[in-house]
């Protein structure tokens, strides 16, 4: 299960992050990009198994860990909220709530899937 996690702490390393998320269980692989336009860290946290992911984020989302500030999210659930709020705010809603708007914003930095890193670059990069 691939996990989305947010920081604002811009020294933070792919090791760092995997090992906050291997207290929880196997951490897979651990993808880092980088906003050279905000003070925003992005991480893909991928764990093979569901329940020790979702463990993670639901323990893990809106902490502090050593000093690093996480937000952290089920990636298929935000795809979720992301196709419904989309919906929601083109199809002419007459009101919009903070999480919509939010969820929107999100939508305009929020960078592509692993396989189109290169395009990825252009706004935010990606640490091998």
């Amino acid at each position: 299960m691939k996990l989305s996690v947010t920081t604002t702490d811009q020294e933070v390393t792919k090791e760092e992050i995997a090992e906050i998320f291997e207290g929880y269980g196997q951490v897979t692989s651990v993808k880092l990009f980088r906003s050279p336009h905000t003070q925003s860290v992005l991480a893909f946290v991928d764990m093979p198994d569901t329940e020790e992911a979702l463990q993670a984020a639901s323990e893990l989302n809106d902490t502090t860990v050593d000093g690093i500030p996480l937000q952290v999210a089920n990636t298929s659930q935000e795809k979720i909220k992301a196709k419904s709020a989309r919906k929601t705010h083109f199809s002419g809603a007459p009101e919009e709530d903070e999480t919509t708007r939010s969820l929107i914003a999100s939508l305009e930095t929020t960078p592509p899937d692993w396989g189109e890193q290169e395009e990825a670059e252009d706004v935010w990069q990606y640490e091998d």
